[in-house]
């Protein structure tokens, strides 16, 4: 008895400990422009970002959130594909989008119809099947892109940010961090001076232990059994 009260009691604990820690990475300041998404249906012509997994997975992607502007478009609707690539390797500021496609969602949403509107598009595992379907390995590098829209929307960003350090202008939790943000699937670059960070957030829809957490349970468990092993001693 004492042995599964305390099992859920250690859940409880890693639960409320990773309560507000389901992002997994996302923008940590607000964006200031926008840059118009390629309409091209080839991966290479993306936009986006690459990072790692933290030591606690597997992990799934069940929410992204990007922010988005209507450019010069009033349709109300548009689409583009969402994907979960590997990566060319794990070196900040040059990993990039590997040409393995993990999984991919064409994301189809309605949008203001007004121009030059920003907006946020908020996604749900069920808006991304696939890709919430997949699970992604621990320290492992993934990169998330954009490509292929229907309209020349475009994507918000945070701009202004000096060459080395766009990775600062995200936060992340859950053990991951960012490498890389792409255009055209290389380092972003405005003008060459203009190094800028994208409006893309993701996440998980359940707390996330953290590793410390982890490290807690598996000590709590290992109490529990020595319990048990007094108490059939004892016997």
């Amino acid at each position: 008895m004492r042995t599964s009260a305390l099992l859920p009691a250690l859940l409880a604990a890693a639960s409320l400990s990773g309560q507000g820690t389901n992002l997994y990475l996302g923008p940590s300041s607000p964006a200031d422009g926008s840059a118009s998404l390629y309409r091209t249906n080839d991966y290479l012509s993306n936009y986006g970002v690459v990072f790692t997994t933290g030591q606690a997975g597997p992990f799934s992607i069940d929410w992204v959130n990007i922010g988005l502007n209507t450019n010069q478009q009033t349709s109300g609707s548009a689409s583009f594909n969402l994907a979960l690539h590997d990566t060319s390797g794990t070196t900040a500021y040059s990993a990039a989008a590997g040409a393995n496609q993990l999984a991919m969602d064409r994301v189809t949403f309605s949008m203001p119809t007004t121009i030059s509107t920003t907006f946020l598009l908020e996604l749900v595992a069920a808006d991304i099947p696939n890709l919430s379907a997949y699970t992604m390995q621990s320290s492992t590098a993934y990169s998330l892109i954009i490509y292929n829209a229907s309209s020349a929307i475009a994507i918000s960003r945070i701009q202004g940010l000096a060459q080395f350090t766009t990775n600062d202008y995200y936060t992340s939790d859950a053990g991951f961090g960012a490498l890389n943000t792409l255009r055209s699937n290389i380092y972003y670059t405005n003008n060459g001076t203009n190094y800028p960070a994208l409006d893309i957030a993701f996440g998980s829809s359940s707390p996330i232990p953290e590793p410390s957490t982890y490290g807690l349970i598996l000590g709590g468990l290992a109490l529990a059994g020595a319990a048990i092993r007094r108490r059939k001693i004892s016997k």
